[in-house]
């Protein structure tokens, strides 16, 4: 995903920002199929893109994921739950990314846990509705949360483009929560199958 995002902050005395965030890829695979669901095991990556630090990472960020999804076919609809763990890895000598990845102590710490319904209106339509719940593990645990809804448009095989509306729920302060902000994306789906 390239996300193009808006925040509007929780506190009126700041500004709200706009600009490209952080890149996220996700690699993995399948591990279990069966007729109403599956789960997916794999690693979230997040690269330091963000035009403002406000939204995203100023550090490389990657942690395991493992997802469960449900099936309704019914109602044309997907329910899924993932979790997340981000760790931030920094390569840096003098100032400059030398390609070597590794732990630090000012890296963050993070799980997220999300829960989405997923709808297939058409074979190029989908919308969906996602809770996020975010550990902040760098302040002692503090949650925050967020609702956003998201509707996209499938281009080709492989490319989506998606608008994605958010309100914050708790914890405006930590990373990954606000008070509310929109996300207009491209994404590219790779299929090895």
């Amino acid at each position: 995903d390239a996300p193009f995002t808006y925040l509007d902050p929780k506190n009126p005395n700041d500004k709200s920002v706009a600009g490209l965030s952080d890149i996220r890829m996700r690699l993995g695979g399948r591990v279990l199929h069966v007729d109403d669901g599956s789960i997916f095991i794999g690693t979230e990556i997040y690269f330091p893109t963000a035009t403002n630090a406000e939204l995203g990472g100023n550090e490389f960020r990657v942690g395991p994921a493992l997802i469960g999804s449900y099936q309704m076919p019914d109602w044309r609809s997907t329910t899924y739950m993932w979790v997340e763990y981000l760790t931030g890895v920094t390569g840096q000598i003098g100032g400059r990314f030398h390609g070597g990845l590794s732990a630090d102590d000012s890296s963050t710490s993070e799980l997220r846990v999300r829960n989405r319904f997923n709808t297939i209106w058409t074979e190029t339509w989908w919308s969906f509705v996602e809770s996020r719940l975010f550990v902040d593990f760098d302040k002692n645990a503090k949650t925050g949360a967020v609702l956003l809804f998201e509707g996209g448009r499938r281009l080709d095989k492989h490319w989506r483009v998606y608008l994605r509306p958010e309100v914050g729920l708790w914890g405006q302060s930590l990373p990954g929560a606000f008070d509310y902000g929109v996300e207009a994306g491209v994404r590219y789906m790779f299929y090895v199958f």
